[in-house]
């Protein structure tokens, strides 16, 4: 296990030990990689929410009423699986 550490990472004094410390600054680098991740995806979420907004906008107003009962916003949304 302590050679694939020293494959994966190549942090540690040597490929036989594990020095905890070494684990504990491999974890803080993936919690910040994985909280930059978090930050894109919450972006994207953003973005892709502000388009939905104009595309509502421009749309029909029975597109809209369908698109909002599609997303779960009409009081009978139509069953899986299954076209109105």
């Amino acid at each position: 296990m302590a050679q694939d550490w020293w494959a994966a990472f190549g942090v540690g004094e040597n490929d036989k030990t594990i020095c905890c410390a070494d684990t504990n600054g491999v974890a803080i680098v993936c919690l910040q990689v994985l909280h930059r991740l978090l930050e894109g995806t919450r972006q994207e979420a953003a973005e892709l929410r502000q388009r939905l907004d104009r595309l509502e906008q421009h749309a029909a107003p029975e597109d809209a009423a369908h698109t909002q009962m599609i997303l779960g916003g009409g009081e009978n949304p139509p069953p899986i699986g299954r076209c109105r």
